[in-house]
C-alpha cells in the first residue's frame, strides 16, 4: 500500500479565498470496476487523518483506523468495493511523515514560507469540493457509499446535499446538521488554549518553536469530552496498551498524588504521555483552521436545514451513540432524525448504547453494528 497525491493549481473556497498548489494525500483499498460505480468513500474524524485501513510497511505496528471492518471479505469488501480514503485539507497531523495535506503549514508559493494565519478560511464545503475533485481525476461519476465518524459525519451529509446525484448511500455516525451552542462553546475553549502558549503568537510562530504546550492541553480538553466517563471510570482502552481500569487508580503503586505534587493518578499520566506523543506529529495553525470550519458547520449551502436535507437523494444509516455523545447537546441527534423524517430521507436508524463516547472509532465493530452496514452497503 502507498500514499498517492493529489494536486490541484487552484481552489477558490466558498468564502471567497483562493489556495494555489493544492495538495492531499489519498489512499485506495481494492479494484475501480470497468463502469466506475463500486467506490466507497471513508471520510475521517478530525483527530485522525487519511490511514483507514492496512500498513504502509510490514514492520509498521499500527494499522488503519477501521482495518477490522475495510478489506477482502470484510463489512467493506474490497473484494467488490473500491474503497478510497483522503487527507482533509488543513488536517491536522500536517507534520506526520504519513500525512499530505494544504493548509495554514503549507509554504505559499507566493512568498516562499508557511502560510500561517493568512491562508484563507476554509468551511466543510471545501472539503467536500476537493474531495470531489478527486472523483472527478478518478473519472468517479457517482459514489457507492461514504462513511464517516464525527467530523466525518458532518462530511457524509454536505457531500449528500451538495452534490445529491452523486451519492448513493451515505453513513453518518455520531454527527448533527448543524454545529450547536454546546460545540461552539468546547471549539473556542480549544482555541482559548493554543492562545495561551507563548509559542502561539497569533498563528504566527516558526515552524521550530511550534505551541505544542498549548496543543497538548486542548487534546486533554478534547479527550475529556470525547469519551463517556461512565464506561472510562471502569475501564479505558489506551492507543498503544490494553485495557487499565482507571478510578483514582495512582499511575505509580508507591506514590499517592494526595501526598506529592509531583504524584499523578492514572488517567492523568494517561492523558499527558498520550497526547504529548502526537502533538510532535501536529500542527497548531491547521488544527484551529479545522475546528474553525467545524465551529461554522451548517448542512447546506445558504440554505435552511430543512430544506438542505430535502436535497438528500441517498439512502442514509445514521448511527448514533444515545447518552454516551458528550459532543452534542441532548436533542441535537433527535432533531436531526426528525428532520430527515420530515424531508422524506430513506433512513435507517442505529443507536448504540454501549459506545465508549463521541469519540468510539471501535463502536462500527461490534457484530451487529458490522452486520447492519454490511447488510446497508450491500442492499
Amino acid at each position: 500500500m502507498r500514499k498517492r497525491v493529489f494536486e490541484m493549481e487552484t481552489h477558490t473556497t466558498f468564502l471567497g479565498g483562493r489556495i494555489d498548489q493544492v495538495r492531499f494525500g489519498w489512499e485506495s483499498y481494492g479494484t475501480l470496476n470497468a463502469a466506475r460505480d463500486n467506490a466507497v468513500l471513508i471520510l475521517h474524524p478530525l483527530l485522525l487523518h487519511g490511514h483507514a485501513a492496512g500498513k504502509y510497511d510490514i514492520a509498521d505496528k499500527r494499522v488503519g483506523f477501521w482495518d477490522s471492518i475495510i478489506g477482502p471479505g470484510k463489512v467493506i469488501d474490497t473484494d467488490k468495493y473500491f474503497v478510497i480514503s483522503a487527507d482533509c485539507l488543513c488536517n491536522p497531523y500536517a507534520r506526520s511523515p504519513e500525512v499530505v495535506t494544504t493548509g495554514p503549514a503549507s509554504i505559499d508559493p507566493r512568498t516562499g514560507a508557511p502560510y500561517g494565519p493568512t491562508f484563507p478560511l476554509i468551511t466543510f464545503h471545501d472539503l467536500v469540493d476537493v474531495q470531489m475533485a478527486l472523483l472527478d481525476s478518478l473519472g468517479i461519476g457517482t459514489l457507492h457509499a461514504a462513511m464517516g465518524l464525527s467530523m466525518g459525519g458532518y462530511n457524509c451529509l454536505e457531500l449528500a446535499t451538495s452534490y445529491p446525484d452523486r451519492i448513493r448511500k451515505i453513513i453518518p455516525i455520531a454527527c448533527a446538521p448543524a454545529s450547536d451552542a454546546w460545540l461552539i462553546a468546547w471549539t473556542n475553549a480549544w482555541s482559548s488554549l493554543l492562545s495561551l502558549d507563548p509559542n502561539w503568537r497569533g498563528g504566527a510562530y516558526p515552524p521550530n518553536e511550534p505551541p505544542d504546550r498549548g496543543m497538548a492541553a486542548v487534546m486533554k480538553l478534547i479527550t475529556m469530552i470525547g469519551w463517556d466517563w461512565n464506561y472510562t471510570n471502569d475501564l479505558a482502552r489506551g492507543e498503544d496498551s490494553p485495557a487499565k481500569p482507571l478510578g483514582r487508580a495512582w499511575a505509580d503503586a508507591a506514590r499517592d498524588p494526595a501526598r506529592s505534587m509531583d504524584a499523578r493518578y492514572l488517567i492523568e499520566a494517561n492523558l499527558e504521555a498520550g497526547w504529548e506523543r502526537r502533538v510532535t506529529r501536529m500542527d497548531a495553525n491547521n488544527f484551529n483552521y479545522l475546528t474553525r470550519a467545524l465551529r461554522s458547520y451548517k448542512v447546506g449551502r445558504q440554505r435552511p436545514v430543512s430544506e438542505s436535507l430535502e436535497a438528500i437523494q441517498a439512502e442514509v444509516m445514521l448511527i448514533h451513540f444515545a447518552e454516551a455523545d458528550h459532543m452534542f447537546s441532548e436533542g441535537n441527534t433527535d432533531r436531526l432524525i426528525k428532520r430527515m423524517l420530515e424531508a422524506g430521507v430513506r433512513l435507517r436508524i442505529l443507536e448504540r448504547s454501549d459506545s465508549m463516547g463521541h469519540s468510539d472509532m471501535k463502536a462500527v465493530e461490534t457484530a451487529q453494528t458490522a452486520q447492519a452496514i454490511k447488510d446497508f452497503i450491500e442492499t
